[in-house]
């Protein structure tokens, strides 16, 4: 049982059971020795396992009296796979009883805690294994393999950090902030000593670095102002910026030490807008040990610049927790006024993968505002989308007081018809209904060419029926123009009307000098056209 046997156990005159069992918890479920996975060389659809050794650790069911069980498992010759003819990959383990565990998905964290993961296996065409692959989890030195994580990671910055221009001036700024650096604050304190509090610095003093020409850096320390007019071409000598061109310097920060470098820029630069689009895309020869320094800032700078505070020409663009553009930390991209300040310009350029620029409500809908634009003290609303309690989307350019709710375009299928009774029978020629709905307007537009039309027992006013929405109930009269061919009136003036409360237009004749008086359904025959376009409110 290696050190517990050592220990001499629970009991015994060894050491105290309560020691041994904070020892075990200190452990985790994982392989010891062997496990190796590899296709069998006589027979590729079936795996060997190389014999090993394991521990199974339980530290859930009875966390003040863990168990582990020590597992000595294969070897394996052999194995068929159970998914080979149904799935592309299966994941193999061995369990507490040292048995092999096959399974098409990755083994979850619960199970982590019981099986002993030894890799997986690929077999893409659900014939033959292709590859094996031993990923497992190592038991011993996991303090050490945490350390190797971590020094993977770099320096990971936790809040601040933030690089600025001091003034009108050359001189740049850090924000206070921390930092993640395993062991680093630890002559600071024992019981914190991860994570070290970085101080703020003003107009402060920094290394400036660039490439010697043979594969190494030349430094120049103790500068205080930035150089906008030397780049770093790789030659080992600093050549000079074009006029009006832009550069992309590199601020690195060493936590602990309170060490600022800064790179000078490796390419040229058109413009802001040019450099904007290239900041973290552009071929850079990193010169630092990047494993115990931030990036913290790309820092854009024009030829000639003596003001660090000119938008136009410098632009500080803070990189994320681990140093990069993701926003993910730190102070990079931290609210949409980054990624607006950070951007070449206020566009957003869709394409045909992402579709649409959306906004979407959440999941339990707000039932209010979903986009304002309002003057800059917030105060007065200029345009605003909101969504009312019954979850009706409404546009205001007014800040609330009045509101756009609806707006459709559509079509429909006018019929001309008696106030009293429809013709006996009727075709069309053309039949064409046009609508717009804007809020609670409609605008419409009928076409109706009449081919054949007998007109029997139809009797009444003549009226087109069928429009999209029924008119309101009040004395507003909807008035529109109208055309009249072929149609049996002379000498007189039409008009057509929106009958209130109803889907219908009657239309109106007048004589000089005389009153209005309705259009009848009489007045019509066959080869007659009528043409209108008029407005009526819903």
């Amino acid at each position: 049982m290696g050190i517990f046997a050592q220990l001499g156990g629970a009991g015994g005159g060894g050491v105290p059971a309560e020691l041994v069992n904070k020892v075990t918890n200190s452990l985790s479920t994982g392989i010891l020795t062997g496990g190796d996975l590899s296709v069998n060389g006589g027979d590729n659809t079936t795996f060997d396992v190389v014999a090993g050794t394991g521990y199974v650790v339980d530290n859930y069911t009875d966390a003040d009296n863990p168990t582990i069980t020590t597992v000595s498992f294969g070897p394996f010759t052999a194995e068929s796979v159970t998914g080979l003819a149904t799935d592309p990959v299966t994941f193999v383990g061995i369990d507490s009883a040292g048995a092999i565990v096959q399974q098409v998905t990755q083994f979850t964290q619960e199970q982590l805690r019981d099986i002993i993961a030894l890799g997986f296996l690929v077999h893409i065409d659900n014939l033959v294994l292709t590859s094996a692959s031993t990923i497992t989890q190592f038991v011993p030195d996991s303090y050490v393999q945490l350390t190797d994580m971590a020094n993977s990671l770099g320096v990971i910055n936790r809040e601040g950090n933030v690089f600025s221009a001091n003034g009108a001036n050359l001189n740049i700024d850090k924000s206070s902030g921390e930092s993640f650096r395993i062991g680093a604050n630890y002559v600071v304190t024992p019981k914190n000593p991860n994570i070290v509090t970085d101080s703020s610095q003003t107009a402060l003093t920094f290394i400036y670095i660039y490439q010697d020409g043979s594969g190494g850096t030349t430094s120049v320390p103790s500068s205080t102002l930035i150089d906008p007019d030397q780049y770093d071409n790789g030659s080992g000598t600093l050549a000079s910026v074009p006029n009006n061109r832009f550069t992309i310097q590199h601020i690195t920060f060493f936590t602990n030490s309170d060490i600022v470098t800064v790179e000078y820029g490796q390419n040229l630069y058109m413009s802001l807008d040019d450099a904007l689009i290239n900041f973290d895309n552009e071929e850079f020869v990193t010169l630092l040990d990047t494993a115990n320094s931030s990036f913290r800032c790309w820092l854009i700078v024009e030829e000639g610049v003596t003001d660090l505070t000119v938008d136009a020409s410098v632009r500080f663009i803070s990189a994320g927790k681990f140093g990069d553009s993701s926003g993910s930390g730190g102070a990079a991209a931290q609210n949409l006024q980054d990624t607006y300040d950070n951007s070449p310009d206020g566009a957003i350029v869709l394409d045909g993968t992402r579709d649409a620029f959306k906004i979407k409500d959440n999941s339990t809908p707000i039932a209010a505002d979903l986009f304002e634009v309002t003057d800059n003290a917030g105060t007065t609303e200029y345009f605003k989308v909101d969504v009312n309690g019954s979850q009706t989307s409404q546009i205001s350019f007014d800040g609330g007081t009045n509101y756009l709710d609806e707006y459709e375009e559509g079509t429909f299928t006018p019929e001309l018809s008696g106030s009293t009774a429809p013709p006996d029978s009727i075709t069309y020629g053309s039949q064409v209904g046009i609508y717009t709905r804007i809020g609670n307007r409609i605008d419409i537009k009928i076409f109706l060419s009449i081919s054949t039309m007998t007109l029997g027992a139809g009797s009444g006013s003549a009226i087109f029926t069928e429009l999209p929405f029924t008119s309101a109930s009040d004395s507003v009269n909807n008035v529109g123009s109208v055309n009249f061919a072929n149609v049996g009136l002379t000498g007189i003036h039409i008009s057509s009307t929106v009958i209130q409360n109803a889907t219908n237009v009657r239309f109106t004749k007048s004589a000089s000098g005389s009153g209005l008086t309705n259009v009848n359904l009489s007045d019509f025959s066959s080869g007659d056209n009528v043409s209108l376009t008029l407005t009526y409110w819903i």
